[in-house]
């Protein structure tokens, strides 16, 4: 999800958001970088999702709680950002 949400990657669908066309394909037909990004957003949604399941979770162990909260946590910062850029 990340390598569809680097800032080169938003830059490119805000500016589409607003008309412009950023790059063509071989084929001449223009990259679609805000479906790419708003795809990664849905992935994010999801692990996110998934993440908050798995800290509900009775049976996680202390040492698990911590790495899936940074997750969590990173997932979040990005979601949010790049909605700067693309709105949900």
């Amino acid at each position: 999800m990340k390598e569809h949400l680097t800032d080169r990657d938003l830059d490119a669908a805000r500016r589409e958001l607003n008309g412009e066309v950023m790059a063509r394909k071989p084929d001449g037909t223009p990259w679609d970088h805000v479906n790419e990004v708003k795809d990664a957003q849905n992935g994010l949604v999801k692990r996110i999702g998934q993440l908050n399941r798995k800290l509900s979770w009775p049976g996680l162990s202390e040492a698990e709680r911590p790495l899936i909260e940074q997750e969590l946590s990173e997932a979040s910062r990005l979601l949010d950002y790049s909605e700067q850029f693309v709105p949900r």
